[in-house]
């Protein structure tokens, strides 16, 4: 059975749901709806088939072989050859004429279609002191994350920042990778910092900038969903995505409108099977508590399914919540669980209030950096779960490399279930709330594994 996502229902609605030609009025209203893309009648979509796990002991490379000559017949069929595939979200991203759209809906091979509209996702320091950095040194050796390639999906890193070390860049969002984003590069430094003062949790990493949203912050989920397939390709180990779509209705504070009732929507799907390839992913848990109190508070609780965002609602993501700092309170916009299916989430907490980063670099008129940047122009204080999740996609990469040294398993299960086993202490809060409790490197190197 086909299922037309709600975005689409929308505009369906708008138009009568009949195939028939829109009207220069109708378009403008699709176009407002999804971000001035609806041109000529035709509208952005995405369009998934089912949905393909990898096989046992199949590489990244043959999973994209397989899954892209499956999907290609239905790109050569709806447009000749032009559509963008989702490899790891087994879906297309195309710009599609409305009457065939409306079609779709009656294609056995399909299982969903959706809107592909432009919105600002959820963008998701001295924290160092928090996760016991200095302790897990003491016990495992000074380990920094060496040969570990960590993936930012985000905003887009400063790569001529003075204190950060970009291994690749690549942009899946039509925006020069050159042109950096403050939140982007505030992630990286959280992770990658090799400043003295304001270094991050593993300055040795391989770190990949893979731009998936404009510097502004606004994006489509296909550019996510490609991203994730780019960062496969680049051989990220860990993925680190700040950002999300929320449950939260689309006529609300900022509210996205999403739905995935399942965990099975094209941004989850392309979670899971990065997961199920062998990349770790630490994805935000959102910053929708407040906004979903206050729809509460006014009767509106019954328009959303869950706080929590896509695709920190993957069953195999690493789904981080905030705390604030010294006193591990959950933060106040912090989302809170269980997943829209009914799951526990988020699997654990971090520093995400206040925490100190990099950013861009101020430029100069002609675009390049300015050389006379002090210290203060080049790190700043931000919060959100988008700043908690860097810091445990650092510390897994950590973990990562004292396994590999120890000829230890280093699947994405064995090392999510050593990081809330043996790198968390528990916090007199609900499971739903902070998860198995705060990220404490300090305990892992007190419990250091031996199996």
């Amino acid at each position: 059975m086909v299922r037309v996502g709600p975005l689409l229902q929308n505009v369906l609605h708008r138009i009568g749901g009949a195939a028939r030609d829109l009207d220069e009025r109708e378009m403008l209203a699709v176009a407002a709806h999804v971000g001035g893309e609806a041109a000529e009648g035709r509208l952005p979509l995405v369009v998934q088939f089912g949905t393909r796990r990898p096989k046992r002991g199949e590489t990244w490379q043959e999973y994209k072989a397989r899954v892209g000559k499956e999907i290609e017949p239905m790109r050569e069929l709806l447009t000749k050859g032009k559509g963008e595939p989702l490899i790891l979200a087994n879906a297309l991203a195309a710009s599609i004429p409305a009457q065939q759209a409306l079609a779709l809906r009656d294609n056995e091979g399909v299982s969903l279609i959706e809107l592909d509209p432009v919105v600002n996702p959820t963008l998701m320091d001295d924290a160092v002191i928090d996760v016991g950095l200095s302790q897990f040194h003491n016990q495992t050796g000074r380990l920094t994350g060496k040969g570990v390639r960590v993936a930012v999906l985000d905003s887009g890193v400063d790569t001529q920042h003075p204190y950060l070390a970009v291994a690749a860049s690549v942009s899946t969002c039509g925006e020069d990778v050159a042109l950096p984003g403050r939140h982007g590069t505030h992630c990286a430094g959280s992770i990658a910092s090799r400043d003295a003062v304001f270094g991050g949790v593993a300055p040795d990493v391989d770190l990949l900038n893979v731009k998936v949203l404009k510097r502004d912050g606004s994006g489509q989920y296909t550019q996510i969903t490609k991203g994730v397939d780019a960062a496969l390709d680049l051989e990220a180990d860990v993925l680190s995505l700040s950002l999300g779509f929320n449950h939260l209705p689309a006529w609300s504070d900022r509210g996205h409108g999403w739905a995935c009732p399942d965990g099975r929507c094209p941004l989850c799907t392309a979670v899971d099977n990065a997961v199920s390839l062998g990349a770790i992913a630490c994805v935000a848990a959102g910053n929708e508590h407040s906004r979903a109190e206050s729809l509460r508070r006014f009767g509106y609780g019954n328009t959303f399914d869950t706080e929590l965002g896509c695709p920190g609602q993957a069953r195999g993501a690493i789904t981080v919540g905030a705390l604030t700092k010294r006193t591990f309170l959950p933060a106040d916009f912090s989302s809170r669980g269980p997943t829209s299916y009914g799951e526990a989430k988020p699997d654990l907490s971090g520093p995400g209030v206040n925490v100190m980063s990099t950013v861009p670099v101020p430029r100069r008129a002609d675009g390049k950096p300015d050389p006379a940047a002090q210290r203060v122009d080049l790190f700043s204080r931000e919060s959100g779960t988008s700043m908690a999740t860097p810091i445990v996609a650092g510390a897994v990469a950590l973990l990562l490399q004292h396994r590999r040294e120890q000829g230890l398993p280093t699947t994405p299960a064995a090392i999510k279930q050593l990081l809330l086993a043996q790198a968390a202490t528990a916090l007199a809060q609900p499971p739903n709330v902070v998860g198995k409790g705060r990220i404490d490197l300090a305990r892992y190197g007190v419990i250091v594994p031996t199996t």
